[in-house]
C-alpha cells in the first residue's frame, strides 16, 4: 500500500496526494512506498518513513563527474553482474522500481497535478554491447572526495532514489549520490 505524506508535518499534510497501491517485485518492495508533492513537476518519495537509499558495493565510473546543463552528473557502470551478487542485486533493485512504476502509470495519473504521459525515461543504459549504466545526479559539491572522481575510477557510497519528475510530455525517476567515495581495491 502507498502511503502519502504519512510522516510529514501537519503542515506539508495539507498538500498530501492520495493513496493508491503498487505491486510487489522480488527485487523492490513497493509496499510502503509514499509521494508528497514538492513542487510542480517535483515528487517526493519515501518508504517507510525514510529516504530511499540503496548502497554501491563498488562500480566504475566510465566517464568520470560530468556537466550536464549547469549540473553534475556522474555515470556508474554495473560491469561483473554475473560474479558479483552485490552488483547484480542494486541493478536488480533499481530496475524494480522503474518497472513497478512504469506497470502502474494509471495509478499515478490519480496523484494530484501529476500531469503525465506515457513516456517513460529510464535512468538506466542499456545498449547491449557494453555494460549497463545509471546516470545519478550529485546534488551537493561536498558528497565528491577531495582527490574528484577521475574516468575509470571504482567508488562506493549510496544512490537516494529522491523523487519522480515530469516535463513535457516525459517522466522518470530522479536519483542522486551522497557519500561518494573512491575504491581502492
Amino acid at each position: 500500500m502507498i502511503k502519502v505524506g504519512s510522516y510529514f508535518s501537519d503542515e506539508k499534510k495539507k498538500k498530501i496526494i492520495k493513496v493508491y497501491k503498487v505491486l510487489n517485485n522480488t527485487y523492490c518492495n513497493m509496499e510502503n512506498i509514499g509521494i508528497e508533492k514538492e513542487k510542480k513537476g517535483s515528487y517526493l518519495l519515501y518508504s517507510d518513513q525514510n529516504e530511499i537509499i540503496f548502497d554501491i558495493p563498488g562500480l566504475k565510473t566510465p566517464f568520470g563527474i560530468e556537466e550536464y546543463n549547469n549540473k553534475r552528473v556522474i555515470n556508474l557502470e554495473f560491469t561483473n553482474m554475473e560474479g558479483d551478487n552485490d552488483i547484480r542485486n542494486l541493478f536488480c533493485q533499481l530496475s524494480g522500481y522503474e518497472e513497478n512504476f512504469q506497470k502502474n502509470i494509471e495509478e499515478l495519473k490519480h496523484i494530484d497535478d501529476f500531469d503525465l504521459c506515457e513516456n517513460f525515461v529510464s535512468s538506466i543504459r542499456k545498449n547491449g554491447k557494453f555494460d549497463p549504466l545509471i546516470r545519478v545526479h550529485i546534488t551537493d559539491d561536498s558528497e565528491i572526495p577531495l582527490s574528484g572522481c577521475p574516468a575509470k575510477s571504482k567508488v562506493c557510497g549510496k544512490i537516494r532514489l529522491k523523487k519522480l519528475w515530469t516535463w513535457k510530455d516525459k517522466w522518470g525517476m530522479w536519483m542522486d549520490v551522497i557519500n561518494l567515495e573512491i575504491k581502492n581495491d
